[in-house]
């Protein structure tokens, strides 16, 4: 799973990047909400046609814990949001029968989570800033 948001990650940076690169006027330079400037999931440019690992990424980073929000792209930083396990509470059982998924369910149920927002350089992709937005329990698990 992380190795998908890593992708996903990537894949978000390289359209952005192409968006940035091509840009013609102040509001090009930003990717302020899901699905981009426009609305339309598409950024300005063409996108690569050979991708892997190494070609057509220009850094990669591992990011903590498990974040699925759409990162926001503003100038030259990158914002995201992540749950990080701080390892207390515990995940009650299922009911008899049960899955643990389902309305209050889910996986890592009844885990607390640190709540972090990062700013990451978009040229180099280091983190210029971490900070906690909260520490608490989630009302379900993830899915």
């Amino acid at each position: 799973m992380k190795r998908l948001f890593h992708i996903t990650v990537a894949i978000f940076l390289a359209a952005a990047g192409a968006a940035h690169g091509q840009r013609t006027s102040e509001s090009g330079a930003h990717w302020p909400q899901w699905r981009g400037p426009s609305h339309t999931g598409v950024a300005r440019g063409d996108a690569p046609v050979k991708w892997d690992d190494s070609t057509n990424v220009r850094w990669k980073i591992e990011i903590p814990g498990r974040g699925f929000s759409t990162p926001v792209i503003w100038g030259d930083r990158i914002f995201l949001t992540t749950a990080v396990p701080t390892g207390k509470g515990s995940a009650p059982a299922p009911a008899e029968g049960g899955s643990g998924r389902g309305a209050g369910g889910g996986a890592a149920v009844g885990e607390e989570q640190r709540f972090e927002v990062m700013a990451i350089d978009r040229r180099s992709g280091k983190v210029v800033w971490q900070r906690t937005a909260t520490t608490a329990v989630p009302h379900e698990g993830y899915h």
